[in-house]
């Protein structure tokens, strides 16, 4: 094979629905567009779970820019389950059925995830059929989301997940702070580092409509936003009690936290707000759709992204491409890039430090522009589609014609903590 030849490339996702696998929305506008772009041939296949039957059929009609997203139904019994993580596995054996047609058709398979049942569905039936696979754990291996649910999730590794990543063709990481965060995990398959991309003309620094403001926040004059899921992950206590600090003396400050709730932390949250009398100083603004995302990010003075551990931060780089500053805690995988290239206050993840963070960029007028005009040239750099969708493409070409050049790394990570990521590319792990 050489390096024109026009490749048949499956993606497998375990849903498409923007408040489920946010993730998903991006990885198919813009990876496989871009692939479709370059005279590739590319298929989605997913679980309905999350859509409506107008999503589906939207879905269908327009193709998402030449891309076909193909969806299966989720069985009805898991469902119906009453314990919430067996509902998040998106069983569906009509996708199992699927795969098992499919797969032989493709050159090679791009799995999207890691625990989804559509993802061991999908490794396993690889193996089988002998077509190579890439997996992209995209957050899945991170050792703190793992506390929340030890003892399923390291029974499904055992049993599921381990044999599909140690026998990928290439496990996927965004960064190489998620790769040091999967360490733990002794995945043995070759190890590349790329990043998911932005579309910097979508999230575009635009004039402040108001619109958010107008419907969740009606009387802010100064506006924090969080966009994410909302999960103990995600540093939100951390922000709120910051915000509290700043809020007893600035009587226009609001906080807008918006995103979908994971596994109930909603309720933890308003009680906190509760106990600090922030009810209408802080909005739960629930998920957002992608107009109103980008009319939060205009509307929105600082972005905050706190979370004790996060492997790429995609909103965060929305918000960065809009022009909207953002204060980030030392633990996210790209906090030692975006603070040598001037382009995030970095702070450690602690009340005063965050508080005073969120302090020194409202009050702070250059220093605001300064991460503004930084932030967005940083995101175009260094997160564009095109360059991004070539890096997986040349990843894909040299699984199926030199697979020995991609080397596994056993003992040690190619970066030490504290050395920043290297630019959005393949990277081989070298022992």
């Amino acid at each position: 094979m050489t390096t024109g030849t026009k490749l048949k490339i499956l993606h497998v996702l375990p849903g498409t629905a923007l408040q489920a696998v946010p993730w998903a929305y991006d990885v198919i506008t813009g990876l496989c567009q871009e692939q479709v772009a370059s005279g590739h041939q590319v298929r989605v296949l997913a679980t309905n779970r999350g859509l409506s039957a107008a999503d589906i059929e939207n879905l269908r009609a327009t193709r998402v820019g030449g891309v076909e997203v193909v969806h299966f139904p989720v069985d009805r019994w898991i469902e119906m389950q009453p314990i919430r993580i067996l509902r998040r596995f998106y069983v569906s054996s009509a996708l199992v059925k699927e795969l098992k047609r499919t797969i032989p058709l493709f050159d090679i398979v791009h799995i999207h995830f890691v625990f989804p049942f559509p993802a061991i569905m999908a490794a396993r039936w690889c193996r089988r059929l002998r077509v190579p696979y890439v997996i992209s754990p995209l957050g899945n291996l991170d050792p703190v989301l793992h506390r929340k649910s030890k003892r399923s999730k390291s029974i499904f590794l055992r049993l599921f997940g381990r044999r599909a990543l140690n026998q990928a063709s290439a496990v996927h990481f965004l960064s190489t702070g998620e790769q040091r965060m999967a360490a733990s995990f002794g995945v043995s398959s070759p190890q590349v580092v790329i990043s998911l991309g932005v579309d910097s003309e979508r999230y575009r620094p635009g004039p402040r409509s108001g619109r958010f403001r107008a419907q969740f926040c009606p009387h802010a004059d100064r506006l924090i936003f969080f966009l994410g899921r909302i999960a103990p992950s995600k540093g939100l206590d951390l922000l709120v009690n910051a915000f509290a600090s700043l809020a007893e003396r600035d009587p226009g400050l609001h906080l807008a936290l918006a995103g979908p709730d994971d596994g109930g932390y909603t309720q933890a949250i308003a009680e906190l707000l509760r106990q600090k009398h922030l009810q209408k100083r802080v909005t739960l603004a629930g998920p957002l759709s992608e107009e109103e995302k980008i009319w939060a990010f205009r509307d929105a003075d600082v972005f905050a992204s706190l979370a004790y551990t996060e492997a790429l931060g995609l909103a965060m780089l929305e918000a960065m491409a809009t022009g909207l500053p953002v204060l980030l805690t030392n633990r996210a995988a790209l906090a030692p890039r975006l603070a040598s290239a001037g382009a995030a206050l970095v702070v450690a993840p602690e009340v005063t430090a965050v508080a005073a963070g969120l302090a020194e960029l409202l009050e702070n007028r250059p220093l605001w522009s300064a991460l503004s005009t930084a932030g967005r040239a940083f995101v175009v750099r260094e997160f564009a589609w095109p360059a991004i969708a070539a890096s997986f493409l040349d990843l894909y070409q040299t699984i199926l014609t030199k697979p020995a050049t991609l080397v596994s790394r056993h003992d040690r990570l190619p970066l030490a903590a504290s050395e920043p990521d290297p630019p959005s590319s393949v990277v081989s792990t070298q022992p």
